[in-house]
């Protein structure tokens, strides 16, 4: 076996570059969810991120969309909007995975693998689009006050701004703050939307209808241009890179004593660049350190797993317990 392994060149990286930098430095891994815990325990410790990038859904763009679709249309357009949801929860949970398992946000992961021009051209056009939205957010801020509480534009945008300050200086005091505000104003919006469904008496027959799709959307250029209205407020970019990055706020890993669930993880890690992670001065960067230096061929690793599935991972964990001592 050492033959071998020393016969066998390192493993291929599959990113172009490693900057080694970690997603949102200030807030990465500061949540701590146990391996041991169960099931309703990491939900709710996972529902952090999800519920602040369920705030992307609930931009005035989403908004507007919808209502011009209910006006002209009445429930017509449902299976649109149930289709573009299917769509983003798709994407939403491909962008957690890369989270997870390369340790790197979308934009992280965009700039490591492409080529440098591909690189600018895409930070171009996101931040472009970045732009944009955050015009659209402050401006509809802006017209909410004043519609509310009859404040001149020009100070409803300044204290949106403001808000935004608020935010990020809560982030550097714990990420947990700024779920706990989110969280808060999601239930303000969700109980004045479960009050709209009470007085406005729906019919639930047109409701299931509209579930239904039919070509009649695409045969009427006015159904066509909303439904494509409804599909881009709902798809949209920056949700993605948000979710990859704040999924990373999360320090998932092993425990001493439990099965090494995370040592699978950090072999894998260790695979795709085994640099950045064993430079990493936590337990995952020790753990694919660790897995660069034993695993070191492919069929290694394959025999670790074979010997996790097959004998519950008591094999390779009384053979390996004296290496792993880190959480």
């Amino acid at each position: 076996m050492n033959r071998s392994r020393s016969a066998v060149a390192e493993p291929v990286r599959i990113w172009r570059r490693s900057t080694g930098a970690v997603s949102l430095p200030e807030v990465h891994r500061t949540v701590v969810v146990p391996v041991t815990a169960s099931f309703w325990r990491k939900l709710i410790a996972f529902s952090g991120p999800g519920f602040l990038v369920a705030v992307g859904y609930m931009d005035p763009g989403n908004w507007a969309t919808d209502l011009a679709g209910g006006a002209q249309f009445g429930y017509a357009l449902l299976a649109v909007i149930m289709v573009s949801n299917f769509m983003a929860i798709l994407l939403q949970h491909l962008c957690i995975k890369l989270g997870i398992a390369t340790g790197r946000d979308l934009a992280q992961a965009c700039r490591e693998h492409y080529p440098t021009p591909i690189a600018w051209f895409l930070w171009i056009i996101c931040e472009l689009a970045i732009a944009a939205c955050d015009l659209a957010e402050v401006v509809g801020s802006a017209i909410g006050l004043q519609l509310l509480f009859k404040i001149p534009l020009v100070w409803g945008c300044l204290i949106t701004a403001s808000d935004v300050m608020l935010v990020l200086y809560l982030q550097t005091k714990g990420f947990r703050y700024i779920e706990a505000i989110v969280i808060a104003l999601i239930a303000v919006i969700g109980g004045c939307f479960a009050a709209e469904l009470i007085f406005s008496k729906p019919s639930v027959t047109g409701i299931l209808s509209g579930f239904v799709p039919g070509s009649h959307i695409i045969a009427n250029q006015g159904m066509l241009y909303v439904s494509i209205g409804i599909l881009g407020a709902t798809v949209m970019p920056h949700n993605l890179y948000l979710h990859s990055s704040i999924v990373q706020t999360r320090a998932t890993g092993c425990w001493r004593g439990q099965p090494p669930v995370c040592y699978r993880a950090a072999c894998f890690r260790a695979e795709l660049d085994p640099d950045r992670h064993a430079s990493r001065p936590d337990c995952d960067g020790r753990f694919s350190q660790f897995a660069h230096q034993t695993l070191a061929t492919p069929a290694d690793y394959a025999t670790h797993r074979h010997c996790s599935r097959r004998a519950g991972n008591r094999h390779f964990w009384r053979r390996q317990n004296h290496a792993v001592a880190c959480c």
